[in-house]
């Protein structure tokens, strides 16, 4: 049970680290994403997927 709710927190550590990097990306008044950004994003997005996958199982 506490493996469970360790789990959940690096998760929400995790989402909390992502949603603070979309608002700030957001917030700039910019029309364009540079690729390292854009690259940045998918790789956490997608480390979120790995995470959330493995707290499943």
């Amino acid at each position: 049970m506490a493996d469970a709710k360790t789990e959940r927190q690096k998760v929400k550590e995790i989402t909390d680290k992502l949603e603070e990097g979309l608002k700030e990306l957001f917030a700039r008044n910019t029309k364009t994403i540079s690729l390292p950004r854009l690259f940045q994003f998918l790789k956490i997005k997608f480390l979120m997927f790995l995470v959330c996958k493995k707290v499943k199982n």
